[in-house]
């Protein structure tokens, strides 16, 4: 089967960036670890790391919220962590690049889940970490703390562990409370058609001088990845198949999921969000809902902490958080993985299972990082201060992942084009359904699926 490397070209995750001192973790926090072959001691709760891989040098590549961790990992362990940045398409091109020279220069990496079916199945770069996970010596993973939707799908390929998930990113409703209830609105909508018909309620002229100046959605319509994304959402919202295929590898875009789905963001989702709109990516809803131009909008966990902001947003005290309508939610999100030509691959594993640990966590979190472990969502001082973590934990539950098919950066990419083209009139939902659905059957013959 012809694989072919796809430029990765979404940034589905926008972080925040303050912190502060926390006390106090739940039941789950309190992990049992391993000692090491000579008897060294592990607790993470003392900042007590074996000394074994001391003098190691790792290249990671990282987050801002992992780097403000690192001094203190490095403290305890006498291991060298060298940070690498890259964005969404950067990583995915050095570690396309790593893969295939076999260097092994990169020791451990963030990745999205997309990616599986590229850089594993087909590259087969990532390192299963089931044999070291059975190894003493390192602190306890703590697995069943996962939300299982974000393990499941975060952490493991075709039956093998091959992540330890770090970013628990999934689409959340935010909706604005003094809006709701200025219009009597009592509770967020559960479904996409309540939403539409409140929306409809909360478009309005506020000022009295003839042009609307409020909105009830902020539609990410443009020629951006959340188009897609929000597609994907509606799609799966009204039965499409998760992952868009059929048990024949025959895409399922021109069914009645597909059609509704663009029909919603075309027609019904379009006449209660502001004219442009058909230009949105995340930035601009974020901005529009925190500037109170739109009463709702589907938001990413980054972009919720903008908008409680004070300095940021003009509705800061308004804003309330919700399950994605319809029961169901699209996941985005990230794992940490190790580089199967790494020389380092140990000390690159002490240090994700410790990042990844309950307690570090906690930390994590403090430092602006979204976590995916049902304690530190869950955790009461965390949530004083991201009000939106019970609503990530709500909708992890129910969230349902992108394509991990090598393919799936292309089908990204043909689905925007869609859903833009739809949501800017060029063409009809049904056309540009049907029309989605032919190029991506086209692809997938051409990639050697059937003939």
């Amino acid at each position: 089967m012809k694989k072919k490397i796809k430029l990765g070209f979404i940034v589905l995750l926008i972080f925040s960036l303050f912190a502060m001192p926390l006390t106090g973790c739940s039941s789950k926090d309190q992990t049992k670890d391993s000692s090491t072959d000579n008897n060294e001691t592990v607790d993470v709760a003392k900042g007590i790391l074996p000394q074994k891989y001391k003098g190691t040098t790792i290249n990671v590549i990282t987050t801002p919220q992992i780097d403000a961790l690192i001094p203190e990992f490095e403290e305890a362990t006498g291991i060298k962590v060298n940070s690498i940045t890259a964005d969404y398409s950067g990583t995915h091109d050095k570690l396309a690049l790593d893969f295939s020279t076999k260097k092994g220069d990169i020791d451990g990496f963030k990745y999205a889940y997309q990616w599986y079916g590229e850089l594993i199945g087909s590259q087969d770069g990532v390192l299963a970490l089931d044999e070291l996970a059975k190894k003493p010596g390192f602190p306890e993973l703590a697995l069943d703390d996962y939300v299982p939707a974000a393990l499941d799908t975060y952490g493991k390929y075709n039956g093998k562990l091959i992540g330890l998930p770090i970013i628990g990113d999934v689409e959340l409703l935010v909706y604005n409370k003094k809006m709701f209830a200025q219009a009597g609105i009592k509770e967020p909508p559960k479904t996409w058609g309540e939403l539409v018909e409140i929306g409809k309620k909360l478009t309005i002229d506020t000022d009295g001088d003839g042009v609307i100046d409020q909105y009830g959605f902020g539609l990410m319509g443009g020629r951006g990845p959340q188009a897609a994304g929000t597609f994907t959402n509606l799609f799966y919202s009204h039965g499409g198949t998760v992952g868009y295929f059929d048990q024949a590898m025959k895409a399922q875009f021109n069914t009645p999921a597909g059609t509704k789905a663009l029909s919603l963001m075309a027609k019904d989702l379009k006449a209660i969000a502001p004219p442009d709109s058909n230009t949105w990516d995340h930035a601009e809803m974020v901005n529009a809902f925190s500037q109170g131009r739109v009463a709702m909008g589907l938001i990413w966990p980054g972009g919720a902490n903008e908008s409680v902001n004070p300095s940021k947003s003009k509705v800061a005290s308004d804003v309330g958080f919700a399950l994605s309508p319809n029961n169901s939610s699209l996941l985005g999100g990230w794992a940490m993985g190790i580089n199967k030509y790494s020389k380092n691959p140990e000390a690159t594993y002490l240090f994700f299972s410790w990042l990844t640990h309950p307690l570090t966590q906690v930390k994590y979190a403090q430092a602006g990082g979204t976590p995916a472990r049902e304690s530190t969502l869950n955790n009461e001082e965390l949530v004083k201060i991201y009000p939106w973590f019970p609503a990530i934990a709500e909708n992890l539950a129910v969230s349902k992942p992108f394509s991990k098919l090598p393919e799936s950066e292309e089908i990204i990419r043909y689905m925007t084009e869609a859903a833009n083209d739809a949501v800017s009139g060029q063409k009809t939902p049904e056309t540009a359904a049907q029309e989605l659905n032919d190029r991506t059957d086209k692809l997938m013959k051409d990639h050697g699926y059937y003939k």
